[in-house]
């Protein structure tokens, strides 16, 4: 049997990224940024909710399934960078070459995660790793 992983990403507003891309003022707090990137997005598209290149990675919740086990897992704490996310999640993907399901995974999950990856200049094997969502939960089977 191929294995399943089942995940979903957590993710805050990219606060260095915002800055740059509308040069703000570092004296700004970073609440007063993001509510910025908000009101600028609001008035571009109606909603608030920033995209895929303004997001970065604080969390990637996790469910496993095997042959023999079943396990679940959450990646990043405060102690841990986006850097080290990604790292430990690519490597889990070229070590089980699971089939992948997620919710809105091709329209959100997946973008994020390769963009944050470029970002970070963290591309030694995520891009040659074949990835194949099986399901995506938003609605879209892929």
């Amino acid at each position: 049997m191929i294995p399943t992983l089942i995940f979903d990403l957590e993710t805050i507003p990219d606060i260095k990224s915002i800055r740059r891309l509308y040069n703000l003022d570092e004296t700004l707090s970073d609440f007063d940024v993001v509510n910025i990137a908000n009101f600028k997005r609001r008035q571009k598209v109606g909603h608030d909710f920033l995209p895929v290149h303004l997001h970065q990675v604080v969390a990637i919740s996790c469910v496993l399934k095997t042959d023999d086990r079943l396990e679940v897992w959450t990646l990043g704490d405060e102690e841990t960078d986006e850097a080290g996310i990604l790292k430990h999640f690519f490597e889990g993907l070229d070590k089980y070459s699971p089939n992948l399901v997620s919710w809105n995974g091709s329209g959100f999950d997946l973008p994020v995660l390769i963009i944050e990856c470029l970002l970070i200049k963290f591309h030694q094997k995520f891009i040659l790793i074949p990835v194949k969502i099986i399901l995506n939960l938003n609605g879209i089977i892929i």
